[in-house]
């Protein structure tokens, strides 16, 4: 089960000038460790990137999320756009 680990105080805002909501989310493997990824969302709209990390534990999970930049969140907004279709 997806549990929230940070929501970023950084926002995206795309080509039409809405605005994304940025999430961690990460779930416990069957082997004990946590795969983590990103969700962006608006009102209407959610990107899911796909995995961007896997962690030993919960904890170092939080320590990823909490060291991720502006930058990192940018390009990770852009990946789930690209393969959903978006531009």
């Amino acid at each position: 089960m997806a549990e929230l680990v940070r929501e970023f105080l950084h926002r995206i805002v795309d080509e039409h000038g809405a605005v994304f909501a940025i999430f961690d989310f990460g779930s416990r493997r069957a082997n004990g460790q946590w795969e983590g990824w990103l969700q962006f969302q608006t009102a209407d709209t959610v990107y899911l990137s796909t995995s961007e990390t896997v962690q030993s534990n919960r904890r170092a999970l939080e320590h990823w999320a909490n060291h991720l930049s502006p930058v990192y969140l940018e390009g990770a907004f852009r990946r789930p756009r690209l393969s959903a279709g978006g531009s």
